[in-house]
């Protein structure tokens, strides 16, 4: 399993009102050899306390065997020199015996949790503290500003865990992705309509803003800025021909050091600059 699919594993599997997701050995073994420590320099990732039962060496069936852990003392000294661990049946609670060590390295897990991926996107997003209090369901990450106005991202996780960027849900599992340089990283153009694009109030004296004809204002801004792109990304192109060299991440960054980019990240721009 790659790294964008142990990701969708680890969000998909975080909802339903989890504050946690546990990852087993054995599930980590379906992982290409790669992911485990991207996920843990990430701190996507880190070591939990070891499970408490294995699969039960008994014949009946989905039972499960408890494991008990004890010190190993010294005879004479009485120091505690070591450890050990022992199955206990589950269903008729008898003595199965000491596990191997085989059967020890399967004890270990590996946790994600809420406020890790908060801490992630925080420190990823660059964002500032929030600015509101957490409620049923929903727990605050932190605010973006742009021209004095502020932009609430928050976790929503009652049923299927989201992102809600000033209110509006955009599934967690869509939010990252892997770059071409196996780099997680975070989908910014699935945001930047709502954290970054400043909202035109229709009718600017009334107390209650229509939210549809706000989210077809930010459409039609974001239409024309990706639209602006690929008119310069065309004239770059007949610049410079040779897509060996200057391929279109290269033009990407041309691009983003222009007026047009409105201070957005370069994979977002590339990703909206080729019709």
């Amino acid at each position: 399993m790659p790294l964008n699919a142990a990701l969708l594993f680890l969000l998909q599997n975080l909802g339903h009102g989890k504050r946690s997701v546990m990852v087993s050995v054995k599930q980590m073994l379906r992982w290409e050899n790669t992911v485990l420590p991207i996920l843990l320099e990430e701190k996507l990732l880190v070591e939990a306390e070891l499970a408490k039962s294995l699969p039960c060496k008994c014949v009946e069936k989905d039972c499960l065997m408890s494991v008990v852990s004890s010190d190993l003392c010294d005879e004479v000294t009485g120091k505690v020199v070591g450890a050990t661990s022992f199955g206990i049946c589950g269903k008729s609670h008898s003595f199965i015996g000491i596990l191997t060590e085989f059967e020890q390295h399967y004890l270990k897990q590996w946790q994600l949790t809420n406020e890790m991926l908060i801490a992630w996107l925080t420190k990823y997003l660059r964002l500032e503290p929030p600015k509101e209090a957490n409620r049923a369901g929903v727990i605050q990450i932190g605010t973006a500003t742009l021209d004095g106005e502020s932009y609430a991202l928050a976790l929503g996780s009652a049923e299927e865990l989201v992102l809600l960027v000033n209110g509006d849900a955009v599934p967690m599992a869509k939010i990252f992705q892997v770059s071409e340089g196996g780099a997680i990283e975070v989908v910014t153009d699935l945001i930047e309509a709502h954290k970054s694009q400043k909202v035109i109030d229709i009718e600017p004296t009334s107390p209650k803003k229509s939210t549809s004809a706000k989210r077809q204002v930010r459409k039609e801004e974001t239409q024309k800025l990706h639209a602006a792109w690929q008119k310069e990304y065309k004239k770059l192109r007949q610049q410079y021909p040779n897509k060996s060299k200057y391929s279109n991440s290269w033009i990407a960054i041309q691009i983003a050091k222009l007026p047009i980019a409105q201070g957005l990240h370069k994979d977002t721009i590339r990703k909206n600059m080729v019709l």
